[in-house]
This record gives C-alpha cells, structure tokens and sequence, in this order.
C-alpha cells in the first residue's frame, strides 16, 4: 500500500490540499536499467494539476518505493476539475514508438469541467 501526496500539496508544504479526481496506470512499465521496473500513474486533480507518478513493483520481502516523477506545466493544464485520463494504449495497431527503449514515451489524454481535451507526450527516464 502506498500513500501519494499530490504536488499542489508538496508545494504548499501541504495546507492547500486538492483532491484527486481522476488515475489512470501507464500501459507499460519504466525501465531505467539498473532500477527494478516500475509503473507510471497519472494522478488528475481538482486544482487541473496533472501529476506523473514512479510506482515501484514491490520484490519478495520488500516494500516499494512511489516517487514523483513530473507535473503537467500549469499553463498546459486544465483551469478546473481533471475528470478523466488515459493513456494511449501500447503498440496501437501495431505500430511501435521509434526509439521508445524501455517504455519512456507515453501518451496521456485528459479530459475536465472545462470542456477540454488535452493529449500530453512524455518522455520518461
């Protein structure tokens, strides 16, 4: 079980708690060599924060590690409520990402009460 503090709460030394309104888990793991696999979630907020999450897969005996990996700029991020997210699923079609070795682009699309639409690319490492 992990506990994930959102960034607006980190930033304001956490008076200024916004709820989250909205996850979504990567469909593929981030993989940095040396480091166990992990897993990318996307954690929507009702401040229209978006914030990109390293989830650690646990080993035998062993806990594991959430670290915050990116935040959406603000001024690319919604202007209320994050309501939904996804991310694209792998190898649409099966067409694969040129150069995508182990896992660090992703997709993410987001939806909110401001009636937008965003699709965000990410490179992750």
């Amino acid at each position: 079980l992990h506990k994930i503090e959102p960034s607006s709460t980190a930033k304001a030394g956490g008076k200024d708690k916004t709820a989250v309104t909205a996850v979504a888990f990567a469909p593929r793991l981030l993989r940095n060599g040396t480091a166990a696999p992990a897993a990318v979630l996307a954690i929507g907020m009702e401040s229209g924060e978006i914030d990109l999450w390293s989830v650690g897969l646990p080993l035998p005996y062993q806990s594991a590690a959430c670290h915050f990996l990116c935040a959406v700029p603000r001024n690319l991020s919604h202007i209320s409520t994050v309501k939904g997210l996804a991310f694209r699923p792998r190898d649409v079609l099966g067409e694969k990402a040129d150069g995508d070795e182990g896992g660090s682009q992703h997709t993410l699309a987001s939806c909110g009460t401001d009636n937008g639409v965003r699709i965000y690319h990410f490179h992750l490492s």
